[in-house]
């Protein structure tokens, strides 16, 4: 595979500082689930001690996968890697039995347990940190950017400190969980081999960039965004059994529409955009419907939600001022041959 050469300068400092900045805020902020909602210099420490985090995962595999010629299927499934990982081996949260500041979180985490794993809680936060830690902030930022979206934004030094700082908050975390933690070697040899066959899965054939068919045809973006705010809207809205196999239903309904909608010639980044914007949307607006978290007046999450929504709305304007760049966003051609680094 050729070297590719870096986006253009001003293009990578931007980006990459979006995404560290966006990629915790769109995964921890925006529901307004925290002790801190509402209190400006805490969520701004907070953001800031999160971005290598959250961020930085974002960009190490946006990296990866730009540079070895993988799609987006290979990006999300890594996406996932790192959920399982944060949820059950970095923070634990999969293996805490209590928060006491959060009521329903005793509930939440033994739903649908198998073998003292919540499976309901591992699809529920795997899943969040796929969509909101990791696709949603790339997603978004490469659609605004425009210049460069195909071509790698780190350089090997840049990489390298952005691993190891990763590295360093997430042993940070895990070395200080705030509540007890049940948890066996059989849980972690769980957690860490589901982790392992997910990033086996984005490096076989299975995380190559569709094919284009010019027999395919893809909505408007603005129908892809309705469809993406419907349907991540109803996730987490039933709990147990029921309420995994919900989960797992809509979540294999979006690969399915999504897989087929990117192999249309048409498949431009306005629909990443889009499809990014309306599970963004989504989640902003169920933040409304979520517990007052403890010690936090119920006026002042409405009024952060509120301004979340507003953020959100002001970036589904930005989204639309763009120019659909149509099938040019691909730079190898179409009827039979890969999309480049194009979804999915």
């Amino acid at each position: 595979m050729p070297t590719l050469a870096p986006a253009p300068r001003r293009t990578r400092i931007v980006a990459v500082v979006a995404v560290l900045v966006a990629a915790p805020m769109t995964a921890e902020l925006i529901q307004a689930y925290l002790e801190t909602t509402g209190q400006l210099a805490e969520q701004v420490f907070f953001v800031l001690f999160l971005a290598p985090l959250y961020g930085g995962a974002a960009l190490l595999i946006r990296e990866l996968t730009v540079r070895t010629g993988r799609g987006w299927s290979a990006r999300l499934l890594l996406a996932a890697a790192f959920g399982v990982l944060m949820t059950g081996v970095v923070d634990r949260s999969l293996f805490t039995p209590d928060v006491p500041e959060i009521d329903y979180y005793a509930e939440f985490v033994a739903s649908a347990s198998v073998g003292g794993v919540g499976l309901y809680a591992l699809v529920s936060w795997a899943g969040g940190h796929v969509l909101m830690s990791i696709g949603a902030p790339l997603a978004l930022v490469e659609t605004l950017a425009r210049r460069g979206q195909d071509r790698p934004w780190l350089g090997g030094f840049g990489a390298s400190v952005l691993a190891l700082l990763c590295v360093g908050v997430a042993i940070a975390i895990n070395r200080e969980p705030e509540n007890p933690i049940e948890a066996s070697w059989g849980h972690y040899a769980f957690v860490v081999g589901l982790a392992v066959a997910l990033v086996a899965l984005a490096l076989s054939p299975l995380g190559r960039p569709v094919t284009r068919l010019a027999n395919r045809r893809t909505p408007p973006p603005w129908a892809i965004a309705l469809t993406s705010l419907a349907l991540f809207s109803c996730l987490d809205q039933l709990p147990g059994w029921p309420g995994l196999l919900t989960q797992l239903a809509i979540l294999g309904l979006a690969v399915l529409l999504v897989r087929r909608w990117s192999a249309s010639p048409d498949w431009s980044w306005q629909h990443v955009g889009f499809l990014a914007w309306g599970a963004l949307l989504s989640r902003t607006l169920l933040s409304f419907t979520f517990p007052t978290p403890a010690g936090v007046d119920p006026l002042t999450k409405d009024v952060q939600s509120a301004v979340f929504v507003l953020l959100a709305l002001g970036v589904g304007v930005a989204l639309a001022r763009r120019r659909s760049r149509g099938s040019n966003v691909a730079e190898e051609g179409h009827n039979g041959t890969p999309a480049g680094h194009f979804p999915v």
